[in-house]
């Protein structure tokens, strides 16, 4: 199988270290069962609850069904980087956001949506956003 988010992102498929516990292989997205609970709490994240919605999310895929997440594939780079190995940037991503500001809260689902469907740029799910009127 190849990597739906090869495809999706422009990325080359990988493999992860055999110390992450996650398979080598490419497997459908929906066996991406993973605890990313701590992960979202550190991040404020409040509207994911599965590993693989984190990573369509973060790939940019907002919405899909059962048959949908069962048939797309993920190799183990994909997985590890929009699933359980991402961090917040120190930087506000933002797109109209300039200077280096550090983020005071998170990019939730359904703001990283309206960001991709209105600017077209992919803002992903916990990444860091700053409060512009913060800084008046």
């Amino acid at each position: 199988m190849r990597c739906f988010i090869c495809t999706l992102i422009g990325s080359e498929f990988g493999t992860t270290s055999s110390k992450l516990n996650i398979t080598q292989e490419t497997i459908p997205i929906s066996l991406c069962e993973k605890d990313v609970s701590k992960r979202l709490h550190t991040t404020s994240v409040s509207d994911i609850s599965t590993e693989y919605d984190l990573i369509l999310t973060r790939a940019g895929v907002f919405e899909y069904d059962e048959e949908y997440i069962s048939r797309t594939p993920v190799c183990p780079k994909h997985r590890y980087q929009l699933g359980g190995g991402w961090f917040q940037k120190r930087v506000c991503r933002y797109p109209d956001h300039t200077g280096k500001a550090k983020p005071d809260r998170s990019i939730n689902k359904l703001p990283s949506k309206i960001i991709f469907n209105e600017l077209k740029d992919l803002v992903p799910v916990g990444s860091g956003k700053i409060n512009l009127f913060l800084l008046i």
